[in-house]
């Protein structure tokens, strides 16, 4: 499965439409699986990736208590970088089988370890990019009836790896920090989306941009989020809700302990915890659970 090219012309408006983020919910059965992507470093993806599992899994397992038969989210590192894995496995250790097992045709056995599954990316994922990952989406099929949610956290990179994930995806969300750069690559990830949804996946659903790393007193910041809100607005999750994560010490401090945010007791981390678990709950809803 190779990366699409982008639609011609390229315009924001042929971009699949958000989700109806404010409607009342819409009940999904099965497992729904939602994709964290950007084609930018940084910007706050595998924190916002890390973040919905803590969450999705605590509510999943808060509606269903005592299912021991069945798993709660599957977490899919299909990154290099490891940097989702090493968080989620402090505390909840990783699965049997590695994320590349999910590009590979053989089955192997699936065993949730708990309120999340950690199937764990790391360097040996550089070598799916040589392959095809047209087995990736008949792998997520296989766990379905084992786990509530799956979240599948991809690199900041347009190609095998991210294009296999939007394939088997029911939601996409992408986290935006307000830079030049990452607001120039807002066009080239819609780009993207189109071209999956066309080719592979016409059921994907585009929540939107979420801004994120915002600094309310820098000069930097204002000139690109006047023009992601001039220009995209209609492409912001939870504008009119104000959703956000600002930079504050808390969220690197309560990922290295491999626990949400809101978890920590420090001002700033009840702060950062506030904005956090609003996004996380119009995220649920928007995906209709």
């Amino acid at each position: 499965m190779r990366a699409p090219p982008p639609p011609s012309p390229a315009h924001p408006a042929q971009a699949p439409r958000p989700a109806e983020q404010r409607a009342g919910p819409r009940r999904r059965p099965g497992m729904t699986t939602l994709v964290v992507a950007n084609q930018k470093g940084g910007v706050g993806k595998s924190t916002t990736a890390c973040h919905a599992a803590f969450y999705l899994g605590g509510q999943a397992r808060a509606k269903q208590p005592g299912g021991a038969d069945k798993g709660r989210v599957a977490f899919i590192s299909c990154e290099v970088q490891k940097n989702s894995s090493n968080t989620l496995k402090k505390t909840y250790g990783t699965a049997n089988v590695r994320a590349d097992a999910f590009f590979r045709s053989e089955p192997f056995d699936v065993v949730p370890t708990g309120a999340i599954t950690v199937y764990e990316g790391g360097p040996f994922m550089a070598d799916i990019e040589r392959i095809q990952g047209a087995h990736f989406r008949t792998q997520v099929a296989r766990i379905a009836p084992h786990f509530d949610y799956c979240i599948i956290d991809t690199p900041p990179s347009v190609g095998v790896l991210q294009v296999a994930a939007l394939s088997a995806a029911d939601f996409v969300l992408s986290p935006i920090e307000m830079d030049e750069y990452s607001v120039e690559g807002v066009v080239d990830m819609l780009k993207t989306i189109i071209g999956v949804k066309e080719r592979f996946n016409p059921g994907l659903v585009f929540l939107g941009m979420l801004p994120c790393r915002l600094q309310n007193t820098s000069p930097r910041q204002k000139a690109p989020l006047a023009n992601l809100l001039k220009h995209y607005s209609n492409y912001v999750f939870g504008l009119d809700e104000g959703c956000k994560t600002s930079v504050r010490q808390a969220i690197p401090e309560a990922l290295a302990q491999g626990v949400p945010v809101w978890q920590l007791k420090s001002s700033g981390a009840r702060e950062a915890g506030a904005e956090m678990l609003a996004i996380m709950r119009l995220l649920e809803r928007a995906m209709g659970r």
